[in-house]
């Protein structure tokens, strides 16, 4: 039945949820105490072209977390490039996410094959909920996983006060 990514079960849950959406109703926007700092045309327009520079999320990271926010979830995932690290920027990243100390980054699961993947996650990863991934095939065994799990740069890891998957 699941036949790959494009299978009976994937289209179904892709129709199920479609229809949980339409059922829900749009939203207009978020509540007042929830800011989406978004990165549209306009901002790519203005700062240049996808993806940005490291050094350029950093000022982002620091000026929201002049507004005084109580989390700031990035929904960029940022591996491991070997021009941004060894050019100082993913430094300047991990600096201000430290100082914010508020910044949850993301972790990236592949779903393209069915199987629980070895995990071999940086430790403060491990001590996060990433870790009870392993409990997981002890709860059901039906269930699908990941068969890969990205991490963010290892630069990164340990300047985030959490994580949480994109997907």
């Amino acid at each position: 039945l699941y036949g790959g990514k494009y299978g009976v079960l994937e289209r179904l849950s892709v129709q199920m949820q479609d229809g949980m959406f339409k059922l829900r109703g749009r939203m207009d926007s978020p509540p007042p105490d929830i800011v989406i700092v978004g990165i549209d045309d306009r901002s790519v327009d203005h700062i240049g072209k996808w993806p940005w520079r490291r050094d350029i999320l950093a000022n982002l990271i620091f000026a929201i977390s002049q507004g005084s926010p109580q989390v700031v979830g990035m929904d960029i995932f940022l591996p491991e490039q070997i021009d941004e690290d060894t050019s100082g920027r993913t430094d300047l990243l991990a600096y201000e996410i430290y100082v914010a100390g508020n910044v949850v980054l993301p972790i990236y699961f592949s779903l393209s094959e069915v199987g629980i993947a070895p995990i071999s996650a940086p430790e403060p990863i491990m001590g996060s909920a990433i870790g009870n991934v392993r409990d997981f095939k002890r709860a059901t065994s039906y269930l699908t996983c990941a068969k890969h799990i990205y991490f963010p740069s290892q630069a990164l890891v340990g300047t985030a006060c959490g994580f949480g998957h994109i997907n």
